[in-house]
């Protein structure tokens, strides 16, 4: 036999959530974790440390609570000298989660992209497209002609820059990093920034762009393009309150820090003359990270 330490880092996340740990034990298991017999040896604090014991075998512990739906497995090797163990509590998209340190095997990281994948989409899902309910209440209609043939005019949104054309103007929009509008066109800046949800850096602008599609009811004819390689979609709908025809041109993209999707509105009738201006636009999104 031989002891194992598990020592947890103190931290101000889940700072009041505490852990309880199981050992791998096919002879008195108590529980199953992940196709694993195990029994329960303890409560782990935030700031404590636990000592238990195990056989020589090669053994996997794990550190939980009832919400986690994908435990990390820590897998010490076989022998028979003491372990000591540390690792703390991270913050995810799903709630929180124990990880120990230097526990990045191929298993592991497996379980994180499962864990992170159903999250990412809720956050995303709930994140974006949600221009099409208040655009026509910002309108006032002026000349299509001349929103898009004005001068070039550059515009910033925290770290990205967007060129339009002088016949826009920037305003504050609750929901929304930025929003930006003409009388006959608008443009919805989204942003869902890394340090959100744990998993977020991992998706790319194309998963974004699907995600999207999966969180909204555009139907079955609603597909994902690429012009250059920005992903892209295009949808209709009506304005709940006026009762208006919209038609949306929204592109993903991914930077450093996040993932935006830049909408581009118009009303349906003007769509098919700005459609050239959007995408012309849509290529001009830079970011400084």
């Amino acid at each position: 036999m031989r002891n194992v330490t598990v020592s947890r880092k103190k931290s101000l996340v889940g700072a009041l959530v505490p852990f309880n740990v199981y050992a791998e034990d096919h002879s008195a298991s108590e529980i199953v974790i992940s196709d694993v017999p195990c029994r329960k040896v303890g409560e782990l604090k935030n700031g404590e440390e636990l000592t238990f014991a195990v056989g020589d075998e090669e053994t996997c512990i794990f550190a939980i609570t009832p919400a986690i739906s994908y435990p990390e497995p820590y897998r010490i090797p076989a022998g028979d000298a003491d372990v000591q163990v540390s690792g703390k509590c991270v913050s995810m998209a799903s709630g929180v989660s124990f990880r120990f340190d230097g526990n990045d095997t191929d298993e592991v990281r497996e379980l994180r992209k499962k864990r992170n994948k159903g999250a990412v989409i809720a956050i995303l899902a709930s994140a974006v497209l949600s221009a099409l309910v208040v655009f026509a209440l910002s309108m006032g209609r002026g000349s299509v002609k001349s929103c898009a043939q004005r001068s070039e005019k550059v515009f910033k949104v925290q770290e990205l820059s967007v060129t339009l054309t002088s016949a826009f103007k920037q305003d504050k929009m609750l929901g929304f990093a930025g929003y930006i509008h003409s009388g006959d066109a608008a443009v919805f800046v989204e942003r869902v920034g890394f340090d959100e949800a744990e998993g977020l850096d991992a998706v790319s602008a194309r998963e974004f762009a699907a995600y999207a599609l999966i969180g909204g009811e555009y139907g079955s004819d609603i597909s994902i393009k690429t012009e250059g390689d920005i992903p892209y979609f295009e949808f209709a709908g009506e304005d709940p309150t006026s009762g208006e025809k919209i038609r949306t041109l929204v592109a993903f993209y991914k930077s450093g820090k996040a993932i935006w999707d830049v909408q581009f509105v118009s009303l349906e009738e003007d769509y098919p003359k700005l459609r050239g201006s959007f995408m012309k636009w849509a290529k001009t999104v830079t970011f400084d990270d």
